[in-house]
């Protein structure tokens, strides 16, 4: 689907359903689907019930459009989704300090993961001038060995500060 189309800027909106995004899709689903049977139990009594889950289906939304997206611009978007959701969920008894503090701590950390993704996508963009896997994949050839290195590792930074691997694991005691 075009989404924007000025001069040379062409951006478009894809879903990519193969055996790898299928297989993620499921889980996503399936195991979403539990938590959302547990949540149900556990929070129905709760006052912001109805925000809760909200959270969680806007958690859910963003790891789908993560993982089914066609495209680097999407998967952004997918991302910060999940950042944005993590946060609120992760701080969904702001009436509590410590939720508070975990929330801006995770944030933050998030953050700094995102600008790793966002550095990573900006060099893809400026080497090879796509943000499409189906330009992208087949190009990664054309990279100089530093540039790999160097887009890998701000992979590995905005993988790790989401999933709370070393050395960017310090949200997650909390």
């Amino acid at each position: 689907w075009q989404w924007i189309h000025a001069g040379a800027l062409n951006l478009h909106f894809g879903l990519l359903i193969d055996p790898l995004s299928t297989t993620f899709l499921l889980i996503i689903t399936g195991i979403g689907f539990l938590i959302h049977l547990y949540s149900i139990g556990y929070m129905h009594d709760d006052e912001n019930f109805s925000r809760f889950m909200s959270y969680l289906n806007l958690f859910a939304f963003a790891m789908l459009v993560l993982v089914a997206s066609d495209n680097f611009l999407f998967l952004l978007v997918g991302w910060g989704g999940v950042g944005v959701a993590s946060y609120l969920l992760i701080g969904f008894w702001n009436d509590r300090p410590s939720a508070v503090q975990a929330a801006r701590k995770a944030f933050v950390v998030n953050v700094a993961g995102d600008v790793g993704i966002m550095l990573a996508i900006f060099m893809l963009v400026a080497t090879l001038g796509s943000v499409s896997y189906a330009h992208v994949f087949p190009a990664v050839s054309r990279l100089t060995p530093l540039e790999v290195e160097v887009i890998a590792f701000l992979l590995y930074i905005g993988a790790a500060a989401k999933s709370a691997q070393f050395p960017l694991h310090v949200w997650l005691p909390d």
